[in-house]
């Protein structure tokens, strides 16, 4: 669980760094579409995971996941992504550097990791994506065993489960274009708000078209908070030690994830019901909604239009 969880940090923080070093004005909307195909493998991953134990048993199944990891991505990632624009001669956004410019582009601009630490914006932010994650992650954990005491089949189960990434797939590609275009931590806001209220109606329970709707909230708001990340930790802190920076805040969230699981069946062995915790999970939310209305506007902004900015 730990390597796993140091290979996701890491995929997480080089693919986020280099997005952020290609695109500027569009920046949350490819984080979105580069970020949904998390969406994808939560739709596919418990399904085809339930599948293989089924068939060959829980070893050879995580095997088969481990193979399918090593032969798809790393040939793509090896061959085809480049760090930075400035490796093919461009600037972000795929423009071509102005002949007056070259040879250098114009340098990146942002704070150090010890002037972000001394920064409002960085514990505000560190604070809600890690009561977001506890609580979403805390409950996804837990969401199989939840249903299948309320009387849903394994199959079943998986199936809602999969739901997750049924919302976080559009839920990503929304929340990107979205905070192109507004502030982000109110897009945000809007999003953790909504999945309060998926919360709340698991603890009512209903049947399975009830249950799928929860799991798709829960996955739009999942969705919303990687998006998030990637995207604020450019805009409040720059590119120059981006990498520093955005893997500080997203320990914060690895952090939650790893304490809502324990939480979550620390309560149930607790209550013998995930009532309250559920309950508690909800507050959590809004902790989380609290500390990102606090957030002031941002220091760098989306760069203006080349002919803006260029020399003359």
């Amino acid at each position: 669980g730990l390597i796993a969880a140091l290979g996701i940090g890491a995929q997480s923080v080089a693919f986020i760094k280099a997005l952020c070093a290609w695109f500027d004005r569009r920046r949350g909307l490819v984080i979105g579409i580069c970020m949904a195909g998390f969406g994808i493998g939560y739709v596919l991953v418990p399904l085809i995971t339930h599948a293989l134990i089924e068939q060959f048993g829980w070893r050879s199944a995580y095997l088969g996941l481990g193979l399918l990891a090593m032969l798809l991505p790393l040939p793509a990632t090896a061959l085809l992504l480049r760090d930075t624009p400035a490796e093919l001669g461009l600037l972000a956004d795929g423009e071509p550097v102005p002949e007056e410019e070259k040879p250098s582009a114009p340098p990146q601009t942002g704070q150090s990791l010890s002037d972000a630490l001394r920064s409002r914006e960085m514990w505000l932010l560190a604070a809600s994506f890690a009561l977001m994650s506890a609580a979403l992650n805390g409950l996804q954990s837990q969401f199989v065993p939840l249903l299948t005491g309320r009387g849903f089949s394994a199959a079943a189960a998986a199936t809602l489960l999969a739901g997750v990434g049924v919302g976080s797939f559009p839920g990503r590609i929304l929340v990107g274009w979205l905070v192109d275009k507004f502030f982000a931590p109110h897009i945000a806001f809007v999003f953790y708000a909504v999945s309060a209220g998926g919360i709340f109606l698991i603890i009512q329970g209903g049947p399975f078209s009830v249950m799928f709707l929860c799991a798709v909230i829960i996955g739009l708001s999942l969705g919303a908070e990687n998006d998030v990340l990637g995207y604020l930790t450019g805009r409040y802190f720059g590119l120059r030690c981006f990498g520093q920076i955005y893997a500080t805040l997203l320990a914060s969230y690895l952090i939650g994830a790893a304490a809502g699981p324990i939480a979550m069946a620390y309560g149930y062995d607790e209550f013998g019901t995930y009532q309250p915790v559920l309950y508690a999970s909800i507050g959590v939310v809004f902790l989380s909604c609290i500390c990102l209305l606090l957030l002031r506007r941002y220091p760098m902004p989306a760069r203006a239009p080349r002919a803006n900015w260029s020399r003359h």
